[in-house]
C-alpha cells in the first residue's frame, strides 16, 4: 500500500479489512508505504491511513480499496494434442506428488484434477516415462509451468524441460523461481515423434498432458490482528 507522505509525520498508521466487515487490521510504518501479507484471495479490501505528529494521532482518510488475485488455475489455455498414438505415447508422469501411469489417452490426457504443490526455490524431478513400439524412434519431450497464471506458457523461462532421445523415459530437474504469481497454474507435459512438441495445435505423432502445481512460498508469515506504534 503506499500514500502520499507528509513531512511532518513521525509515523504512519495503516488499517485495512475486506469490504463488508467490522474488524480492521492495524499496521504501523515510518515510512509512506506498508507491505501486507496473509491476505484472503480473490477478496476486495477497504484501507485507510492516519499521520501520527508527535504523539497527536490525525484521524484516519477516506477509504481506498484493492482487490486480491484469485488462487484458482486459469482456464483458457490453447488446446494441443497428438492425432495418432499407435506407436508412441505418454505412460507415466511424476512430478512433486504427482505420480500418474496414465496409459493410452488418444493423443490428450487431462489430468487437471491431480495437484502438486512447488515451492519457491525448491527443485523437482520431472520424469517422463513412453510406451514405444519401435526402440529407434527418436522423442522428444517437452514441459512448461505457466509461472505467472495468465493463461498461456510463452512467457520467459516457463518452458522447464526440454530433450530427445531414443530412450523411453526423460528425466530432468526444475527449480521453481523465485518471482512467479502465487495460487494454481498448469503444467503442460507434451512428447512428439521426431520434432520438438509447441504449447499449441495439433500434431500427428504423440501425446500431451496437462496437470495442475499450486505455486506457494515456504510457509505463510504469521497473522497478526494488530500492529500498534
Amino acid at each position: 500500500l503506499n500514500w502520499t507522505p507528509w513531512s511532518l509525520a513521525v509515523t504512519y498508521r495503516v488499517r485495512y479489512r475486506p469490504t463488508g466487515t467490522t474488524v480492521w487490521t492495524i499496521k504501523s510504518s515510518t515510512v509512506s508505504n506498508k507491505n501486507i501479507t496473509g491476505l484472503l484471495p480473490a477478496t476486495t479490501y477497504q484501507w485507510q491511513v492516519s499521520t501520527k505528529c508527535g504523539t497527536v494521532l490525525k484521524p484516519y482518510s477516506a477509504s481506498s480499496t484493492f482487490t486480491t488475485q484469485s488462487i484458482a488455475p486459469p482456464t483458457n489455455y490453447c488446446a494441443s494434442n497428438g492425432t495418432n498414438t499407435t506407436y508412441e505415447y505418454i505412460n507415466n508422469v511424476t512430478f512433486g506428488s504427482i505420480n500418474n501411469t496414465s496409459g493410452n489417452n488418444s493423443g490428450y490426457g487431462n489430468y487437471t484434477s491431480l495437484i502438486s504443490n512447488a515451492v519457491k526455490g525448491t527443485t523437482y524431478t520431472l520424469s517422463v516415462t513412453l510406451i514405444k513400439t519401435n526402440s529407434a524412434d527418436n522423442e522428444f519431450v517437452t514441459a512448461w509451468i505457466d509461472y505467472n497464471r495468465d493463461g498461456d506458457f510463452d512467457d520467459a523461462g516457463e518452458q522447464v524441460y526440454a530433450g530427445n532421445s531414443t530412450a523411453n523415459t526423460f528425466t530432468g530437474n526444475v527449480l521453481i523461481p523465485n518471482t512467479f504469481s502465487v495460487g494454481q497454474t498448469r503444467m503442460r507435459v507434451s512428447m512428439q515423434f521426431n520434432a520438438a512438441p509447441l504449447t499449441c495445435g495439433a500434431y500427428t505423432y504423440g501425446e500431451v498432458e496437462d496437470y495442475i502445481l499450486n505455486l506457494k512460498t515456504a510457509g505463510p508469515p504469521p497473522r497478526e490482528s494488530a500492529e500498534f506504534i
